[in-house]
């Protein structure tokens, strides 16, 4: 029986011997090995590898559909509501004063991207609404969702806690697709535990005098308050190895610093991204932070 194994390709089920994750380095060795020798077959079409079908004639085949997926068809079962594939999560941390909400608010207009609100027991500020920047909900009701493992992660700072929902992260996931989750840092290395296929993208501000430029711009801080923030921001930026990509966001650059988000999510090819973090630019990035 002739499957389609993405983008109108077809395959005959009965030649694959196996349907298997492209991430492991024995795979990622047999994948070149049948480049080398001219029997790997790229049906991806320019998208992300996310499964690779070994079949009996020795040739190797690149899709863009997950394993489950391509399991299930050639299973021949039918995929329920036809989604082709699982979303992405997308992870955003930066130090308070980094920009994250107007590059996001840049970011949205860009795509289609979904926004995972989070819940918070902190006050609303002038101009915010519960339900679109975050849900603003008692101590009482966030600890009785903690209890109840609700929360993906949570976090408290200043007296308030913060955390995201777990629900619906994972109905727009279900629904294919791609969450956008703005969360600190401890947030964020708790969830990549729980999804450890999230792209984890740092953003902030080229140096610590701009972000302390915008922490007094705000006019909403107190001096020790804006004291403590930079002394955060410090410890946050020095964990920047911890993440894939790293995106600089300066002034009036909102709208490229979305572009090169988007970029990364659409492309998510580390070893050829520039925007990637390595030792040396992690390196590199805080030394000139503080200069």
């Amino acid at each position: 029986m002739l499957v389609n194994i993405g983008f109108g390709n077809m395959v005959n089920n009965s030649r694959v011997i196996a349907v298997v994750n492209p991430d492991t380095a024995p795979i990622k060795r047999l994948i070149q090995d049948a480049k080398d020798a001219g029997r790997a077959i790229d049906v991806t079409c320019g998208k992300r590898t996310k499964s690779v079908i070994l079949t009996d004639s020795d040739h190797v085949i690149l899709s863009a559909l997950q394993c489950e997926t391509l399991a299930g068809r050639l299973a021949g079962k039918e995929e329920k509501n036809k989604k082709a594939e699982q979303g992405r999560l997308v992870i955003i941390s930066g130090p308070s004063g980094s920009g994250k909400s107007s590059v996001l608010k840049e970011l949205f207009k860009m795509t289609d991207y979904k926004y995972s609100v989070s819940a918070t027991t902190r006050k609303a500020r002038k101009g915010e609404t519960d339900g679109v920047n975050y849900y603003f909900i008692t101590k009482d009701e966030f600890s009785e969702k903690v209890s109840n493992g609700e929360m993906l992660e949570y976090f408290e700072y200043a007296g308030n806690f913060y955390g995201t929902l777990k629900a619906p992260v994972e109905k727009m996931l279900g629904e294919g697709h791609t969450a956008v989750l703005e969360i600190e840092v401890n947030g964020a290395a708790n969830v990549k535990k729980i999804y450890p296929g999230a792209v984890m993208i740092f953003l902030s501000p080229p140096t610590c005098g701009e972000l302390e430029k915008r922490l007094r711009g705000r006019k909403t801080e107190t001096e020790e308050a804006i004291k403590n923030r930079l002394e955060a921001a410090k410890k946050e930026i020095e964990r920047v190895y911890e993440y894939d990509y790293l995106v600089l966001n300066g002034p009036d650059m909102q709208q490229n610093a979305a572009y090169n988000i988007k970029r990364i999510v659409d492309s998510d090819q580390k070893t050829e991204e520039e925007s990637a973090v390595t030792p040396q630019k992690a390196k590199k990035f805080i030394e000139n932070y503080y200069l």
